[in-house]
Order: C-alpha cells, then structure tokens, then sequence
C-alpha cells in the first residue's frame, strides 16, 4: 500500500521518507512541482490535478499557499482535498504566506500531519528540502548547512515559497537569502518557488537553477522584468522533473489546452559549462 510515513523527529524538523515506486531506486524517477493552487470555486487546481494524475509522478511537491484564501483546515478539506487532495499520499509539501493567515499555519500542518514546517527526504539518490519562507529563516539556514554536510550527495533541490529571485510582481525575495547562500555554497542544484503565480527559469545564479512554478491553480499574474531565461503567465501546469544519477529534464507541463512548454533533457547536477553561470541579479 501506498503511502506517507512520518519516520523520525530530527531537531526542529520532520524527516520523511515513502514507500518505495518500483521505480524509485536506480531508474528514472519523477517529481511534479506547483504552487498557489486551489480555490473553492476555481477550477485552476482541478486542471492541474488531472494533469498530475495523468503525469502519474512518483512524487508530488507543493511550493506553498496550497489553499486560499486563509490556509485553514476546512479550506484544505473542502478546496484542496476534491483536487490535489487525491495524491496527498505522495506529496511533500512546502507552506506559503497564505498558511499563516491561520495562526502558526495549524491547518496547513494539521492537514498534512506534520509537527513542523521543514524537513529533508530522500529520492533515487537526490535530497530534497522542504523549506519555510516564512518564519525562522537564520535557523533554517544553520540546520540547512549541517544536513547538508552531513548528508552528501551528487544532487540537491531545496524548495520553499517565496522566491530568491523573480521578475513578477511581487519580486525578489531578500528575506530568504540566508536559505539561498547557504543551499548555493553547499552544492545545491535545484531551487523551487511559487508566490508569483506565473512560471518563469532564470540562468544559474551562484551555481543554482532556480523556477518560480505559481502556476498550481490559482489566477496568473504578469511578468514585469525579462531577466528570467524563460517565462510565462498565461499558462497553468507543473514543473516535471525526471531525475537520476548525477543529472535531470525538466520540462513546464501545461493544462489541457495549453500551449506553451519548457524543457531541457540531461542536464548535469554540476555545472558542465553549457550554460553559463551569471552573477546574481541586483536587488534594486
């Protein structure tokens, strides 16, 4: 049977682990990403939730205000649950800003059963960090820097809510650097945000490929700069990684109906040159 396990309380944090894919050791493995996704009354979530069905990925992410408006537990139950509520058995969560409009995000954390809002799992070899935008941001980054280094591996995807980087409206994120450095001087490969509900890649910045996926289903808004690689706001879908040893695809899968895609095949976890890495945007 299929299905989340909760194995052990580390620290401040929830480590989490799945019941093994046939696949999940050794062959390709896949992980769909999104956030800002459902609405009662909207059927952006229910779009994304029938693309991810039909992806069938052997794991789920969320990149935080998973239910609207106000991230309280009836929300999830009767917004979330119809929608991406039918692969929560798969799915690792990550909170936004819209879980806090409830205190201490107890229904985002009641919903999912986790007694924190950080943690570390593992998959086909990759690590992945489930991080807080939100709160507690310079302890994040301490247990961040000791995890990883107590815990190597070739490839790293640390996913949280608010952007380091975006070109949409609500911009650059400076509160969540101490996450960002810490996870770029550590090695990490892969960082995930949603808060602007538009999708967009940026170049490697400090050695880290970073998207911004807040296409999960709820209403997309504008790109106001063109320092992202790629971008897009008319479009709902996921992110799909397909993942193995040493390297990954990634390819935007939009909704039904949807046109625009992005995606590159067998790119490396260590920067192989072929695209080169760029300083990190200004602030101002």
């Amino acid at each position: 049977m299929k299905r989340l396990l909760i194995l052990l309380l580390v620290g401040a944090t929830v480590v989490l682990s799945f019941t093994p894919s046939a696949s999940a050791f050794g062959e390709d493995v896949t992980v769909a990403a999104a956030g800002d996704i459902a609405k009662c009354g909207s059927s952006g979530d229910e779009q994304t939730a029938a693309l991810i069905q039909a992806l069938d990925p052997d794991r789920v992410l969320t990149l935080g205000d998973n239910v609207y408006p106000d991230g309280t537990i009836s929300e999830f139950l009767d917004c979330y649950e119809p929608s991406w509520g039918l692969f929560k058995w798969k799915t690792a969560p990550a909170p936004g800003n819209h879980e806090y409009h409830t205190l201490e995000a107890a229904g985002y954390k009641e919903y999912f059963n986790l007694s924190d809002t950080w943690y570390a799992w593992d998959l086909n070899g990759w690590r992945f960090y489930s991080l807080n935008s939100e709160e507690r941001i310079d302890e994040q980054a301490e247990w961040l820097r000791q995890d990883m280094q107590e815990n190597p591996r070739d490839c790293y995807v640390a996913y949280w809510h608010r952007p380091r980087y975006s070109d949409g409206r609500h911009g650059d994120e400076p509160a969540v650097e101490p996450i960002w450095n810490t996870f770029a001087s550590q090695g990490g490969d892969l960082a995930l945000a949603g808060h602007d509900h538009n999708y967009q890649r940026f170049p490697r910045i400090d050695e880290v490929r970073s998207f911004v996926v807040g296409t999960g289903g709820a209403g997309l808004t504008p790109i106001l700069e063109d320092r992202a690689r790629v971008s897009n706001s008319d479009t709902h879908g996921v992110l799909l990684l397909t993942l193995r040893a040493g390297e990954y695809d990634w390819s935007f899968e939009p909704v039904a109906g949807g046109t625009f895609r992005d995606s590159r095949s067998s790119r490396l976890c260590t920067n192989d040159g072929a695209e080169p890495d760029v300083k990190a945007p200004s602030d101002t």
